[in-house]
């Protein structure tokens, strides 16, 4: 178990460290970004740092400093924040309905049909959400991300790197994505 400090911070792992050993693993990325500020105005701290320190946390070096109830704690709150919004699944629902009751009405009983349009429109959702991520991908890479952020592996093209969002309840965008190798993406 990981020993609390008291006072000023060196460096920036000890104020993180500290800090969620102090909240027993119930963090919120927002504060921590204020107390690293706070503490080291200086710094170019992003939230993908957080998950940085998160991920050690949880599986990988700093693992044995805590306990597996801060562990759990810091897991939960990953969890906590991608439940759905209840107004999102209920245009959701409305939406699916409809797009549902549109198929059976083109497809006219043809089984083969209703399965192929159902096809055609996940395909060009999905190819939507690509579109959105594509640019975005690119723009990491030309801020000069050019390793895994997790792992720390580097890239040498973005063929195979992935972009992840760091918060899965919110959009793509620049505050709220990182790119990751393969491996640390699907674990």
């Amino acid at each position: 178990m990981r020993k609390r400090q008291a006072g000023s911070y060196r460096t920036i792992k000890d104020l993180v460290l500290d800090y969620v050993a102090k909240n027993d693993g119930r963090v919120e990325p927002s504060r921590i970004e204020e107390a690293v500020l706070l503490h080291f105005p200086d710094s170019a701290w992003k939230n993908s740092h957080w998950q940085w320190y998160r991920y050690q946390i949880c599986k990988g070096r700093f693992k044995d400093e805590f306990s597996e109830e801060v562990r759990t704690n810091l897991s939960e709150g990953i969890r906590r924040n991608r439940r759905s919004h209840p107004a999102v699944k209920r245009h959701g629902d409305r939406i699916l309905r409809q797009a549902r009751q549109m198929i059976s009405e083109a497809a006219r009983g043809d089984s083969t049909l209703r399965f192929k349009i159902n096809r055609w429109v996940f395909s060009r959702l999905q190819q939507d959400e690509i579109q959105t991520k594509k640019p975005l991908k690119n723009m990491l890479w030309d801020s000069g991300v050019r390793a895994c952020q997790v792992c720390g592996k580097p890239f040498s093209s973005l063929r195979g790197v992935h972009l992840h969002r760091i918060d899965a309840s919110m959009e793509y965008s620049d505050r709220n994505c990182q790119l990751l190798c393969r491996l640390c993406h699907n674990s």
